[in-house]
C-alpha cells in the first residue's frame, strides 16, 4: 500500500484519505463514534466508483455495497481486510 493523501470536491465534500492499493484508489473516512452518517464516501463514489470505500469506526465489521466498515480496534487488519473484500466484489 502507498503513502495516504487527502481529497476534496471543491468545498462539498472531503475524504479523510485516500490510498492506493495495487491498481486501486480507495478513499478512507474515519469516525470516532456509531454516528457515521457522512456524505463524503457518497460523493467520492458517485465521480469515481471505486471498487471498495473504507470507513473506520466504533461500528461492527462489515462490508455491504461496496462500504468496507473496519472497527478502529482492527485498523491493523486494514490490508488483509481490503484484500479480502477486493475478492468478494470480484465475485458479486
Amino acid at each position: 500500500m502507498k503513502r495516504p493523501r487527502y481529497w476534496t470536491s471543491d468545498g462539498r465534500a472531503e475524504v479523510d484519505f485516500i490510498l492506493q492499493h495495487g491498481r486501486h484508489i480507495l478513499p478512507i473516512e474515519v469516525k470516532s463514534d456509531e454516528n457515521v452518517r457522512s456524505r463524503s464516501l457518497q460523493v467520492y463514489h458517485q465521480k469515481y466508483q471505486p471498487p471498495v470505500r473504507i470507513r473506520y469506526s466504533l461500528k461492527n465489521l462489515s462490508f455491504d455495497g461496496g462500504l468496507l466498515n473496519i472497527p478502529l480496534f482492527l485498523a491493523d487488519c486494514t490490508k488483509a481486510l481490503v484484500e479480502e473484500a477486493l475478492r468478494e466484489g470480484n465475485r458479486q
